[in-house]
């Protein structure tokens, strides 16, 4: 029974290991737009730091967690360069910011993004 459980836990986890994602070596090129309407392009990515890319809508719930999270977790990604992005208007985006987000307003190190081209998911 003893050698059963160890060979489905070793079967499970190479099962899972097989399954997951590998990170992307490089950063597809992209042409986002900030809030003040500027280009954000894959060039202006911060150099030297964790780079972490968080898709979101403003009507989904998860992504309300999510944001809510990050925001009142804010210390522990403080050394990361966080991008939010959203194919959703600045006028959906600053509300949901203001709610969910209040603590990742105008962080150096957050920038919120808007994907008009629908590019994020393509890529």
């Amino acid at each position: 029974m003893k050698f059963l459980r160890i060979i489905l836990t070793f079967v499970f986890l190479t099962v899972i290991k097989a399954s997951a994602q590998t990170p992307a070596p490089t950063v597809p090129s992209f042409s986002f737009r900030k809030l003040d309407k500027k280009e954000f392009t894959s060039k202006d990515l911060e150099t030297g730091k964790l780079l972490f890319f968080v898709f979101f809508d403003t009507q989904c719930d998860h992504c309300q967690r999510t944001i809510q999270y990050i925001s009142q977790h804010y210390s522990q990604f403080s050394k990361t360069a966080i991008y939010l992005i959203t194919l959703d208007s600045a006028e959906k985006i600053k509300p949901f910011i203001n709610k969910y987000g209040v603590s990742l307003k105008d962080k150096k190190n957050v920038t919120i993004l808007q994907d008009a081209q629908n590019e994020f998911i393509r890529k």
